[in-house]
């Protein structure tokens, strides 16, 4: 069963609250079809919320699972352990999905015609370069895990069963692939994964701190000693995450580094993040 996630799933950028429905095999008369392979009978999500103040935003990681019905044979190659194998995967692509998405929506915000008629603003500019470098960062992530990774095994996976001769060969090459998936993707590696946990969080804190400015500072008001305070709170907040980012994303360089990973070429392809470490 091949399911389709932009299709069910539904992401408020700005809160973090998402909503799934899936539908499992139906027949003709509306029942669900027993003779489906694999049906989902249950999913699990919790609604985590971020808030403005918060120095941590959960990643997604345990958050939304599924779970298979997996009917004889299909359970000699789809076993348990691969099956939470393919859950985890699932529940960090779409992690770096929501980060992704969260991006895309604050370049929207900071480019709204309100905040140019404002003239020159520093922190504006601040805001995008911040953006741009977290935004090259998880792009070239995305693009590593879903090309080099998955993409270049599953073609690997395809030849090796065109070529199987029995279902022994079958078994052995599935779990393989799942094997190398999990291992290419930082998900067997925990200091490596916690490392890039840590970046999107930090991503997710300062797609927040977009929305305060949106909300906060999009109009021209009197100041006083309110707007002030808050002004100076964004600042604040501002630095500390751009600094934090910056730590981040230089000890998740010095790591791959120790690994020699492909998603090492990507990200320093233009030496910004070795001259980053060096300093």
């Amino acid at each position: 069963v091949e399911v389709d996630i932009p299709k069910v799933l539904a992401v408020e950028h700005r809160s973090g609250r998402a909503w799934v429905g899936l539908i499992g095999g139906v027949d003709k008369g509306g029942v669900n079809a027993p003779e489906s392979r694999i049906q989902v009978i249950g999913w699990d999500f919790k609604s985590h919320v971020y808030n403005e103040q918060s120095t941590e935003f959960d990643s997604w990681n345990s958050l939304l699972s599924l779970r298979y019905d997996v009917h004889w044979p299909v359970q000699l190659i789809l076993s348990q352990d691969l099956l939470e194998s393919y859950g985890a995967v699932f529940q960090f692509l779409l992690a770096i999905k929501r980060v992704g998405d969260s991006l895309k929506a604050s370049w929207a915000i900071l480019n709204q015609t309100k905040f140019k008629k404002q003239g020159k603003n520093p922190w504006l500019h601040n805001f995008l370069r911040l953006r741009a470098s977290m935004e090259f960062l998880i792009n070239n992530l995305q693009y590593h895990i879903q090309v080099d990774v998955v993409d270049a095994l599953t073609s690997q996976l395809k030849e090796k069963l065109s070529n199987a001769s029995n279902f022994e060969l079958i078994v052995k090459a599935h779990r393989e692939y799942v094997r190398a998936i999990i291992t290419k993707s930082f998900l067997h590696n925990k200091v490596v994964k916690n490392s890039l946990d840590t970046v999107l969080r930090r991503c997710l804190f300062f797609c927040g701190l977009v929305s305060r400015f949106d909300r906060e500072f999009a109009a021209p008001k009197e100041e006083d000693d309110s707007t002030e305070r808050k002004m100076q709170l964004l600042c604040e907040d501002f630095q500390q995450v751009s600094k934090a980012f910056t730590r981040d994303a230089t000890f998740l360089y010095a790591l791959l580094t120790r690994i020699n990973s492909d998603l090492l070429a990507r990200i320093d392809f233009n030496g910004y993040f070795s001259k980053l470490a060096k300093s």
